[in-house]
């Protein structure tokens, strides 16, 4: 057998290896090229939602609107498909601005399953150098486990320790005061919007959210349910007239 023999005996293999991955380079390519012209045919009609809600500039601090957050998960989508970093921009922000904002975009949702959303706590006038728009993401993940896994009543809060400002999502123990007919499922209901149900995302998003920040995640459960903590740095305080 000549010295060339074993070269031609593995041959069949390397090529099979080398057609298999060339065929996945261009699978891959064509699922990248189809997510790119979704995303595209997606920016369009929120660009056209975008300019008809145009307004004059809000007041540095003020949080997030949903628009500004679809505008930051279409560019996470971006960054996912074709690399790069995605924008984070902090500023001065009122720890009220934030909650309350994430209050009014849950209103509804807790309406629905027959529940409310309550903003408590001491220190809303509490000062964090922070991107809204990002935090509010983090808020909403949070609040949006709250309300799949708990009771439908949830608290925001903020407190400040320290040289830290925490925020909270505090979700009761799970117990449904209406009847069946009477309550929409919240879980139910975005686990249809959203496909296939997938565990675990929201709390890594809102922890990676956080250490950008220079923050962390810190969960708590209880017999009484689960709070969720933002523990962030402290930029100052203020009251809320200031």
């Amino acid at each position: 057998m000549s010295s060339a023999q074993p070269l031609l005996d593995g041959w069949p293999v390397a090529a099979t290896l080398a057609l298999a991955l060339a065929g996945d380079r261009v699978r891959c390519g064509r699922r990248r090229s189809a997510l790119n012209g979704a995303l595209h045919e997606l920016r369009r009609p929120l660009q056209i939602l975008a300019l008809s809600a145009a307004a004059p500039a809000t007041p540095t601090g003020e949080g997030a609107s949903p628009l500004e957050l679809t505008w930051l998960a279409l560019a996470d989508l971006d960054r996912h498909i074709n690399g790069g970093s995605g924008p984070f921009r902090p500023r001065l922000v009122r720890c009220r601005d934030l909650i309350d904002a994430a209050a009014e975009r849950w209103r509804l949702a807790a309406d629905l399953a027959g529940g409310a959303i309550r903003v408590s706590g001491p220190g809303h006038g509490a000062l964090a150098l922070a991107d809204p728009g990002r935090l509010g993401q983090a808020i909403d993940n949070l609040v949006a486990n709250a309300l799949e896994h708990g009771d439908p009543n949830v608290t925001l809060g903020a407190s400040v320790r320290g040289p830290r400002v925490r925020l909270t999502v505090a979700g009761s123990r799970a117990s449904h005061p209406l009847s069946a007919a009477e309550r929409v499922d919240v879980g139910a209901l975005r686990s249809r919007l959203a496909g296939r149900r997938r565990r675990g995302h929201g709390l890594r998003a809102a922890s990676e959210i956080t250490a950008l920040h220079g923050g962390r995640l810190l969960l708590s459960r209880s017999e009484q349910g689960t709070v969720a903590t933002l523990d962030l740095p402290l930029a100052g305080t203020a009251l809320a007239a200031a």
